[in-house]
């Protein structure tokens, strides 16, 4: 028996780095073993015949097929040796962007079936597969096994019937199922959501936001189950028995759609009357004559400036313009990235940055929502995107009358060395991570209250770890030349995030350490901190 050092070799291009690291914080889960090449391994003779190796010592070969790596040299040769190498049942391509085959790869992989991650989500189905051909035990659920693209679906037969001694079963077990159990299925799934739709339309469900939350999930989930298990999968049966069946059918395709509608509706109405709801809101705070404004009052040279809105505080620290080396600095290591790289000069004015992340507190008081995964007021807001940083920080700026912002890359990284008061540390406060962040080594694999470690040189909290912060910038390779607040905002599709979180370790909570997602991802490690301009 032939043995492997690896579970996964993974084929990818540098440039798709943050969804290789998606699927390696995914595999590293499951303890699935793998070999990716990082950092690039090297050149000369020997880097190809390492790689060579890797792929052979690999049970499975995942190629993460992009745009980007369709122009990669390198992962073109990985392909070829993998298809002369391997068993073709253990080659996965695995469309990572959504992007069209060039005809060689198309060619090429004729006979393998495809995954893409937009209907194979990493951590279920491409796990699941991954485990299947390593042999390992699946962790998929009895449902989803059944829904596996790589597990035939039995058809059942017109002799298959599920009986229960004097009960009668409306829904089916996963192989039995009739074809009058099947209409009725079909037609209660029907019902059942007809009046989940009349409920969203009561007073009180649309007055209390969570119960209307849920019973949208509920329809929305509901729609979707009996769709597909009574629509799609047992319609061999259906074709089988048309005159008992097709009584059923109309109704509940009537019933669905005009459900399905309503749902839209809603929506649509619910979002209309937020934003009219946030109109009258702020309507509600522009004074009266003879009334006294409650806009705040910025004093530029304060160290400190205090907001408050709905009831929530929180403070903003003046951080003095100046000129420091951005990037690979020194201190940094040899653990450094070549995005860290070259370090360069940086001149910039004065800002105000938040004391603190946003906390769930001050998300809850603007948005009415917290779509945070780890519940608390003190704790920093996470799960949200570049996007929903956008807008929260508009409908602040509307309230409050200000004009917040995200903090550019090099604003961020200023101020997590310490500003003018820098002391040189390889961490924002200190060389000793514990004394002033939280990850993997102490969080117990959870994000904390903002202001329970050490602050920096300029008295701002958890710019090492606890949770990751979005900047404003676009990802973008770093210039050696002196630059005078830079900021790179062109509409590019990854956008800066910084300072590690809970979950990361000691390398990435580094002040200069850099990571990059799409503006519309939401990462349960991923938060933000508020910035103005001076």
């Amino acid at each position: 028996m032939e043995n492997f050092e690896y579970d996964v070799f993974i084929s990818y291009s540098r440039k798709d780095t943050d969804v290789a690291e998606r699927i390696v914080r995914a595999f590293d889960a499951k303890g699935i073993t793998y070999f990716i090449d990082r950092q690039g391994i090297g050149g000369g003779m020997e880097f190809p015949a390492l790689l060579a190796k890797a792929i052979r010592s690999s049970r499975v070969f995942l190629f993460l097929a992009s745009k980007n790596s369709y122009e990669s040299k390198f992962t073109q040769n990985e392909i070829v040796y993998a298809f002369n190498k391997k068993d073709k049942n253990n080659i996965i391509p695995y469309i990572i962007d959504g992007s069209t085959l060039p005809e060689e790869l198309e060619f090429t992989f004729a006979a393998i079936n495809w995954r893409n991650l937009k209907e194979h989500p990493i951590e279920t189905v491409l796990i699941d597969d991954i485990l299947q051909k390593t042999g390992r035990k699946s962790i998929a659920s009895p449902m989803e096994e059944q829904r596996s693209p790589t597990t035939p679906i039995q058809q059942p037969t017109q002799q298959t019937v599920h009986k229960d001694a004097g009960s009668k079963s409306w829904f089916p077990s996963s192989l039995s199922f009739t074809s009058k159990h099947l209409a009725w299925s079909i037609f209660v799934g029907a019902v059942i959501l007809f009046v989940l739709v009349l409920c969203l339309t009561t007073s009180f469900v649309q007055e209390n936001e969570n119960v209307l939350s849920a019973l949208s999930f509920i329809a929305v989930f509901t729609t979707f189950v009996f769709v597909l298990v009574g629509y799609i999968r047992p319609a061999s049966v259906c074709l089988s028995n048309r005159k008992e069946v097709s009584k059923f059918y109309l109704p509940a395709f009537i019933l669905t759609f005009f459900a399905i509608g309503v749902i839209g509706t809603r929506c649509r109405n619910y979002n209309e009357i937020d934003d009219h709801a946030d109109v009258d809101s702020i309507a509600a705070q522009i004074p009266l004559e003879g009334e006294e404004a409650d806009q705040p009052i910025i004093d530029e040279n304060a160290p400190i400036v205090s907001f408050v809105v709905n009831g929530v505080s929180f403070k903003m620290i003046r951080v003095e313009g100046g000129t420091f080396t951005m990037g690979a600095t020194p201190e940094q290591g040899d653990d450094v990235y070549g995005n860290e790289k070259p370090a360069h000069e940086v001149t910039l004015s004065s800002f105000l940055l938040g004391e603190t992340e946003v906390t769930q507190a001050l998300w809850k008081a603007v948005m009415h929502n917290n779509p945070s995964a780890f519940k608390g007021d003190n704790l920093p807001v996470e799960q949200v995107s570049w996007n929903d940083c956008k807008a929260f920080i508009n409908k602040l700026n509307i309230t409050l009358g200000v004009t917040f912002r995200l903090p550019t890359e090099a604003e961020w990284e200023y101020a997590a060395r310490g500003g003018n008061k820098s002391l040189g540390n390889k961490f924002s406060g200190s060389n000793n991570l514990n004394d002033v962040a939280w990850f993997e080594d102490n969080s117990h694999n959870v994000s904390h209250p903002v202001k329970s470690m050490d602050p920096n040189e300029l008295g701002i909290y958890d710019m090492s770890g606890n949770v990751w912060e979005w900047c404003l910038d676009e990802m973008h390779n770093y210039s050696a030349n002196a630059q005078t607040n830079p900021l790179y905002s062109s509409e590019g599709s990854l956008r800066v995030f910084r300072g590690g979180s809970w979950r990361n370790s000691s390398g990435r909570c580094r002040v200069s350490y850099r990571f990059n997602s799409t503006p519309d991802d939401c990462i349960n490690s991923v938060g933000f901190r508020l910035a103005m301009q001076l």
